[in-house]
């Protein structure tokens, strides 16, 4: 008989999600590419300037993260999270903006936005298509990490908040 531990078995199925990551990136890069979950003008211009901007992608998921957890975004939370300048963070805020894409308020003496409906509505499409079922790679990707991750050692670099938030510990 022949007995496989744990190791092996945290290898294999490391291999596997690694030769399945580059076809799954492959994919979610198709639609990224082809748009189809844009329904106008403001939503092309956005998701064209997330694909050609080195922080522009980034920025919607710190908005949209923090939109979807009920909370507010500051141009300081991005400047820090992005480790992007203040002035960057400003001109892809205007960029979202001018499509459309974020509701703002006061806080004081400072401006903080959020995802208005608009930009929930093209994440939730987004969304929508990068977990199609219609992907085998996604299924095998899937299944390889979970495989992975059972036989790993356990990480402390994540907590979990409650069941539907994760957050990074460092």
């Amino acid at each position: 008989m022949n007995i496989i531990d744990d190791k092996e078995l945290e290898e294999h199925f490391l291999h596997m999600a690694m030769i399945t990551l580059p076809l799954r990136e492959l994919e979610v890069s198709k639609i990224q590419r082809e748009k189809k979950y844009c329904l106008d003008i403001d939503d092309h211009a956005v998701i064209t300037y997330c694909n050609t901007s080195e922080h522009g992608r980034s920025f919607s998921r710190v908005v949209l993260n923090n939109t979807l957890h009920n909370r507010w975004t500051s141009f300081l939370e991005v400047t820090t999270r992005l480790k992007c300048s203040d002035k960057t963070a400003r001109n892809i805020f205007c960029k979202y903006r001018q499509h459309k894409m974020l509701s703002t308020q006061s806080d004081g003496n400072r401006v903080v936005f959020k995802a208005n409906n608009k930009m929930l509505g093209l994440y939730k499409r987004y969304t929508k298509q990068v977990f199609s079922s219609e992907s085998k790679v996604l299924v095998v990707f899937l299944e390889s990490v979970l495989q992975y991750l059972k036989h790993a050692k356990p990480s402390n670099d994540y907590q979990v908040k409650d069941k539907n938030s994760v957050m990074a510990t460092n």
